[in-house]
């Protein structure tokens, strides 16, 4: 039988996403190989002939997901003022679509815990990735020097993160909700910071 000359590398890609929305829905270490593959509708031997390792996938996943988060950082920016940008950035991040559906959002707010504990390449490919995300906010904040930008920049993602996280983590709906304004509300605020 012939398949078509892209049908490996879409294959590839299949199993890249698949991964993506068990890794950032589930968590790295809990995520099996079985299960991906099925989800993708595929055996666990075929696995191999696209991965040396789960790890190596994991590099895939955080390079497609944190790629797709930096992807929408610069379009928000693209569109207009810093002020406004930084705003949708907020509420977009901070939204209550983000936190019910973990698989399909930025994978920094399940994975970052489990990073610690991969091999040095995985980590570089995960710190490369977050450097150019502080990277594009830091350069649409009107700040004079690049290290207040950098420093900026670095504050309002952690904000975004740590409120995601913190709502995703609380079972009581009306708090997580209530939380998840709040956090909203204050890095909006942010922005008075560098006027």
């Amino acid at each position: 039988m012939r398949y078509a000359k892209d049908r490996k590398e879409n294959t590839h890609k299949l199993i890249v996403e698949k991964a993506a929305e068990s890794f950032v829905g589930n968590g790295y270490a809990i995520s099996g190989i079985k299960e991906v593959m099925q989800s993708a509708g595929l055996t666990k031997g075929g696995f191999y002939a696209h991965f040396k390792s789960k790890e190596e996938l994991l590099e895939e996943v955080l390079t497609l997901r944190l790629g797709r988060t930096l992807a929408n950082i610069t379009s928000l920016f693209e569109k207009g003022e810093s002020d406004k940008a930084v705003q949708g950035l907020a509420d977009n991040y901070l939204s209550t679509a983000h936190r019910n559906n973990p698989s399909e959002g930025c994978p920094i707010p399940r994975l970052a815990s489990e990073l610690p504990h991969v091999k040095p390449s995985t980590r570089k490919r995960y710190d490369d990735e977050i450097g150019l995300i502080i990277q594009e906010v830091a350069d649409h904040v009107p700040l004079k020097t690049s290290a207040k930008k950098r420093e900026w920049a670095m504050g309002f993602m952690s904000m975004l993160v740590g409120g995601l996280v913190l709502s995703r983590s609380i079972k009581n709906q009306e708090l997580s909700d209530e939380l998840l304004r709040a956090t909203r509300k204050k890095a909006k605020e942010l922005v008075i910071l560098y006027k």
